[in-house]
């Protein structure tokens, strides 16, 4: 075998596993910056409407078993989370 021969089957192959890391990164942050990432938002909005939620029915479990000033505190979590 010639050393032309070895050396190339010695050389290394160029590797592209950066490509699969960095990818995805780059196509998140591009999207971030063009676009807002909406489903992120709308995920967003779903998790505090359902978080709004449970401090309301903690709420009228409270009032219900007449603890009116805890009750009211929930309420004000659930009015702080989701305003509208």
């Amino acid at each position: 075998m010639t050393d032309e021969k070895i050396a190339s089957s010695i050389r290394p192959k160029p590797s592209f596993g950066w490509l699969i890391i960095i990818g995805p990164v780059l196509i998140i942050v591009a999207l971030s910056i063009f676009d807002g990432l909406p489903w992120v938002v709308d995920q967003s909005a779903l998790g505090a409407e359902a978080e709004a939620r449970s401090y309301t029915k903690i709420g009228r479990d409270m009032m219900k078993n007449r603890r009116y000033n805890d009750g009211a505190v929930q309420f004000n979590y659930a009015i702080k989370i989701k305003p509208d």
